[in-house]
């Protein structure tokens, strides 16, 4: 029984000791931003004026170092891919420990905004920040698929069977965000072949408007701007293509925003198919539209964002 015993414990050691020979290295480089995504660490470098905030959308039709040479003001995107409203609102919270409230946000308005999802998406972006909990991400993302409670707890466990994702957290170069502040432009350049392909089929994950999830979920972007009392806010509704359009009614999202008395920008249906990367970003050439638009929407209106 006591060779047992120690047998158990040799081995647990054993373990122990492999588990923390992968977890320090991750720790070592903790502060690096390992992928274009993790921004953390950059948040609290300087203050902004304004920031962008939603998920995908925001990176790649917000254009913030345009939209600071336009507005003389400091801007930049704070966003998360997916439908993540709870770790955004993490997110923001966590710029606000490093900095002061900005004066002005932009918060994308639209239903990736505001439905919910079952699974983790982008988990593997935030591998490294699991250990410990250190955005304080347990209490919600135990309700999503994906999750594990090891995660936070047991050093190195969260890699187990990623082992790409733990070779670009141990690396030592950083990848460094274009000109849209942290989007990869190539990846959604401009492709001729939506031009051919003529008007885009929804897949089945697009037709998921439900109006009383989206009422409940309103009181995520509640949650989200309560978190910038003093701040003006401007709600904007990115372009997507004319067949997503029509699943997605704008029109709760109009009132909610008069609801709240904020100003709304609607800019959903500007664009024809053939000038979006896919249902629901534009391509770069007509990023800078956008940017543009909102420059303009900024400026012309100095009572709601001053």
């Amino acid at each position: 029984m006591r060779r047992f015993v120690r047998q158990c414990a040799l081995f647990s050691t054993l373990c122990l000791a492999l588990l923390l020979t992968i977890e320090i290295p991750v720790q070592i480089n903790y502060s690096n931003r390992t992928h274009w995504q993790d921004d953390w660490a950059e948040m609290a470098s300087s203050y902004r004026d304004v920031l962008l905030i939603g998920n995908s959308r925001a990176w790649t039709g917000f254009d913030a170092p345009h939209l600071s040479d336009c507005t003389a003001k400091n801007c930049y995107t704070v966003a998360l891919d997916g439908w993540n409203a709870q770790f955004l609102i993490e997110k923001c919270k966590y710029h606000l420990k490093n900095q002061q409230p900005p004066t002005h946000i932009v918060v994308q308005l639209d239903p990736s905004m505001t439905f919910e999802r079952l699974g983790w998406h982008g988990k593997n972006k935030l591998l490294k920040h699991l250990f410990l909990d250190r955005l304080n991400t347990f209490s919600f993302s135990s309700t999503l698929e994906g999750h594990r409670n090891l995660d936070f707890f047991l050093p190195g466990f969260r890699y187990f069977g990623n082992h790409k994702a733990y070779f670009r957290d141990i690396s030592i170069s950083v990848e460094k965000p274009d000109r849209k502040n942290a989007y990869d432009s190539l990846r959604l350049g401009f492709n001729p072949y939506f031009a051919k392909k003529g008007p885009l089929s929804p897949s089945p994950k697009h037709t998921i408007w439900n109006e009383t999830q989206t009422n409940r979920m309103f009181k995520r972007i509640d949650a989200l701007t309560s978190l910038f009392p003093n701040a003006q806010v401007l709600f904007i509704y990115p372009p997507t293509s004319e067949a997503l359009h029509q699943l997605s009614p704008i029109e709760p999202f109009k009132l909610y925003a008069k609801s709240q008395k904020r100003p709304f920008l609607d800019m959903s249906n500007q664009f024809e198919d053939s000038k979006m990367y896919d249902h629901t970003h534009c391509s770069n050439l007509v990023t800078d539209i956008i940017a543009d638009s909102l420059c303009l929407w900024i400026n012309t209106n100095s009572e709601a964002l001053q």
